[in-house]
């Protein structure tokens, strides 16, 4: 990596050429504390990876929190050589005694890390990056887990039912396609296994009681990738999974009398699983009875291994409280029946992962509470500029011709680099995994990096500076991770309903599907579908003549049933029917107006618009780029857009319409953005200000949530032409809002406004451009997308690697309640309380204030005054506050990356296209949600 450089320029410094040779000189004699003092954060990781570049085995460090830890690992592979990996130890999400099931893409990532430390060499990872709460998880012992390691090589006798009685005993499962790690597959003399830790499956086909050939190949399209020499098969967890029979009678004494009659049917239930082989949802609760001496990744650690700590206090605290946690949930639990008494505790003791952490020589980041504290002077927070770039230009060409060697780690490294260009001053522009070249008196290198803060270094031998977006900008915005959502079609048969659901019967109208039933007809019996209509009449239709019934689609509000017989139906077709022709005549007349008209052409991009695309802080995805050029294409045509971007929540739809909306400005044009709340309005104001705040644009806001002079004063500058983007809900549909030249209008959430704003949007659709975006648009809507009235863009693919949603249902429970609050806490997250009750929504506050009292509690509803509520969502961005308890107001919008769990009280009472709104406001970020 292009930083490692700095990483060699730290390694001699006096302080830490001294501790390295200490540390070497005291190898595997472990008990020795080294603290560093007075190190500024930034400059944290670049030291650790000085201390961790040229050792042998892995160097173990420790965070309080997944998001430090994480954070650090990004760091480190940052200032390590290229062939120095950082691994991140998968901590489990659940919190001790949280009965939640087995994930199993985690427990592969972890057996395939305990692999590569036990195999040691230069499989095993330069540094291992662990919290506290991964540090007490058990895991199998080192010598199991190579007992239970299969390696297979072509030519090699073997027998395939030995291959698959070896790979069910220690947890495979059995799969008709092989398409996730801890699945297996047999067709014939052909075994498909995929083993965790590798890229690809692996083909093993047999000939006879011989291994014919190994290829490794594509899950998804099933085909080989090429052969491979040898394959190596680990068991898909990091816990002995083949031991639960030999558990099973101990589990067996703990099901008690104590516990509820639910529980302890589930737990008969569990016992029912381990005696058939399977593999029990709440494994995490059987690891001390599957591995009793409690062995942890330390044991995987080598003698010499050196631990670094980062902030060693909140290390303490994290530990001090997930144990406290753990006691207090196990006494509420056992108290009210949830758990068995006796039941082990599934998690090392602290106590002795402080033992084990005293054999190695320990190095702590943070605070003064070793036996040695070393302070490094010549190591100092960067320079901060803020966004005054001029001042920023001229400071890096005086330190350089000074003789320092300056690094800028940026987002906008192009940009950077034009304005050294137009100064004349020589540089180089490197990726962030560009090989490192030492560090050089005067240099100047721009990165592509998206580092978190910067850092100098200030000797009479030597002078670097690292700066980043943080330094240079003022801020920085972490990548978030969004994944692929995955779509099922909707079937078309009988079996496909669900009884209790309301249908439409082409004929005959609304009515609830109750099920199906076989009646006999003229001596032959047939299988139909109940139809129950109002008034209690029935219709029995023949199941082979099903497609004429469909799913109601109406929304969330439960229909009225049709009344058989009454002509009410054939009314409302006709009535219907009326009303499209009508619609389809005026749309006709719209369209064709439309494809006549001489719109704008905007201009192509121009520098500044490249310059708003780098500094994006996330890569786009192909759709949302295709969807960002075909909207650019649209406005440089003629004729006036009028398109759809249509994609699933957190796919990036804003994105798209902010540089159209920049394009629009560029070109002279004024922009109306419309959305139908006003928390969404505020969340787009913010994003568009701060987007836009290195260029002379003025973006304003029209809500409720300005004053009544604010209002008249907007609108004022507005007409004039002294506003270039307008973001509001239906207040900028009024008539008293003039533009004084409007090129560009940008509709967010179409489908939720009602006929007077689409009045007003009709007028404009002939003469400037529109953008409609949706993740669920009306069925009218996307019937003209795809018919091909409208232009439609679709954004199907999200950011990668965003990990998928869970969904829990079920009733309420102060215990699960704490829960749930309290493991977000401990990740360093927030909680979205949906509370759909304005009423009583203060005491819900008090109750959960006192079932949580480590979590800081605020309150949101439309009903509060304009100033309180956006007081209080800006808290909530600034993490003023843990638990926003809210009505359905956050809906719409609202992209909070930090918040990855959400609890929504009554669901029943919410429709469908809510509760999927509300879905897409967690899990924008690296977090599960």
């Amino acid at each position: 990596m292009t930083l490692s450089a700095t990483t060699n320029a730290l390694r001699d410094l006096p302080e830490v050429r001294a501790i390295r040779d200490h540390l070497d000189e005291r190898s595997g004699r472990g008990r020795q504390r080294i603290s560093f003092v007075s190190l500024p954060a930034a400059a944290r990781p670049p030291v650790m990876a000085a201390l961790i570049d040229g050792r042998p085995e892995t160097t173990l460090v420790v965070a309080s929190r997944s998001d430090r830890a994480e954070s650090l690992a990004s760091a480190l592979s940052d200032y390590l050589p290229a062939d120095r990996t950082v691994a991140v130890w998968p901590s489990p999400e659940a919190l001790p005694y949280e009965q939640l099931p087995l994930d199993s893409a985690l427990a592969a990532e972890r057996v395939a890390l305990l692999a590569q430390l036990n195999a040691g060499g230069a499989s095993a990872p330069a540094a291992l990056v662990v919290t506290v709460r991964g540090l007490v998880q058990i895991v199998m012992a080192a010598d199991e887990l190579q007992r239970q390691t299969l390696t297979i090589r072509p030519g090699q006798r073997l027998r395939i039912d030995d291959v698959l009685t070896w790979a069910t005993t220690v947890g495979y499962h059995l799969s008709p396609l092989v398409q996730e790690p801890g699945t297996l597959a047999r067709r014939g003399g052909i075994i498909d296994v995929f083993v965790p830790g590798t890229p690809f499956p692996v083909r093993l086909d047999f000939f006879g009681d011989e291994v014919d050939s190994i290829r490794a190949f594509d899950p998804s399209s099933q085909r080989s990738q090429g052969r491979l020499s040898e394959t190596v098969l680990l068991p898909p967890s990091e816990l002995p999974l083949w031991r639960m029979d030999r558990i099973a009678p101990t589990l067996q004494a703990l099901a008690s009398s104590d516990l509820r009659a639910e529980i302890a049917s589930e737990w008969h239930r569990m016992l029912d699983q381990i005696a058939s082989g399977q593999t029990p949802a709440s494994v995490d609760l059987l690891a001390p009875y599957l591995v009793p001496k409690r062995t942890t990744v330390l044991d995987y650690m080598a003698p010499s291994a050196l631990v670094l700590i980062e902030e060693p206090r909140a290390v303490q605290l994290a530990a001090t409280s997930m144990v406290s946690h753990a006691a207090d949930v196990l006494v509420s639990a056992t108290g009210n029946g949830e758990l068995p008494v006796g039941l082990e505790q599934p998690f090392t003791d602290w106590h002795t992962v402080e033992g084990l952490l005293g054999r190695h020589d320990q190095v702590a980041f943070g605070e003064a509470d070793g036996h040695l504290e070393i302070d490094v002077p010549a190591i100092g927070d960067a320079p901060l500029f803020a966004g005054r770039l001029d001042a920023l230009i001229d400071a890096v060409i005086h330190r350089s011709e000074s003789g320092s060697s300056i690094y800028l780690a940026s987002d906008q490294g192009d940009r950077l680099g034009e304005l050294l260009t137009e100064r004349g001053v020589p540089f180089d522009l490197v990726d962030r995994d560009a090989p490192a070249d030492p560090v050089t008196t005067g240099r100047i290198t721009i990165i592509r990096s998206d580092l978190p803060a910067g850092w100098e270094l200030d000797t009479d031998e030597r002078s670097v500076i690292l700066l980043t977006d943080l330094e240079i900008f003022g801020f920085r915005k972490a990548t978030r991770r969004t994944h692929r959502r995955q779509t099922s079609d909707a079937g078309s048969n009988a079996a496909d309903f669900t009884p209790g659901e309301f249908v439409v019967h082409i004929d005959h109208g609304i009515a609830q599907f109750t099920g199906l039933v076989r009646l006999d007809a003229s001596g032959v019996e047939r299988e139909y579908m109940l139809l129950v209509y109002a008034k209690g009449d029935k219709l029995y239709v023949p199941v082979d003549q099903s497609d004429r019934v469909s799913r109601y689609t109406g929304g969330g509000v439960e229909p009225v049933a049709s009344r058989l017989g009454s002509g009410e139906w054939v009314r409302t077709k006709t009535r219907v029917r009326k009303a499209i022709r009508e619609m389809a005549w005026e749309l006709i007349q719209l369209y064709a107006e439309r494809e006549t008209s001489a719109g704008h052409a905007f201009p192509t991009d121009s520098t500044w618009d490249l310059e708003l695309e780098d500094s994006f802080p996330y890569e786009e995805t192909v759709d949302q780029q295709k969807a960002i050029d075909s909207v650019k294409a649209d406005m440089e045509s003629a004729l006036p857009m009028d398109r759809l971007v249509c994609g699933d929540v957190g796919f990036g739809k804003t994105e798209v319409a902010l540089r159209a909306a920049f394009k629009a400005v560029n070109g002279g044009k004024q922009v109306a953005v419309l959305v139908p709340t006003t928390v969404l309005a505020l969340q787009h104001f913010q994003t568009f200000t701060q987007r836009l705040s290195s260029y002379p644009v003025r973006v304003e806001m029209l809500s409720r949530l300005r004053d009544r002079k604010a209002q008249r004063q907007i609108l004022q500058d507005l007409k004039d032409g002294a506003i270039d983007i307008i973001i509001g809900t239906h207040r900028i549909v009024q008539g008293d809002v003039t533009f004084k030249d409007l090129g560009l209008v940008v509709v967010d959430e179409e489908q939720r406004f009602g006929v007077r704003q689409k009045e007003f949007l009709k007028r404009f659709r002939t003469a400037v451009d529109v953008i409609s975006m949706s993740a669920t648009p009306i069925p009218r809507t996307l019937h003209m997308s795809l018919a091909g009235i409208r232009d439609i863009s679709v954004i199907d693919t999200a950011p990668q690697a965003r990990l998928p949603v869970r969904t829990f249902v079920t009733e309420w429970s102060d215990h699960l309640i704490r829960e749930v609050l309290l493991r977000e806490l401990e990740r360093g997250g927030q909680v979205y309380f949906v509370h759909n009750r304005v009423h009583d929504i203060d005491q819900l506050a008090h109750k959960l204030r006192t079932l949580v009292p480590e979590a800081r509690i605020g309150i949101g509803h439309g009903q509060m005054d304009e100033a309180v509520l956006e007081d209080v969502i800006l808290s909530f961005v600034r993490h003023d506050f843990d638990v926003l308890i809210s009505t359905t107001i956050i809906e719409s919008g609202i992209d909070i990356p930090n918040v990855n769990t959400m609890v929504i009280d009554h669901a029943d009472a919410l429709g469908l296209t809510q509760l999927y709104q509300l879905r897409g406001r967690v899990g924008r970020s690296t977090q599960r949600a």
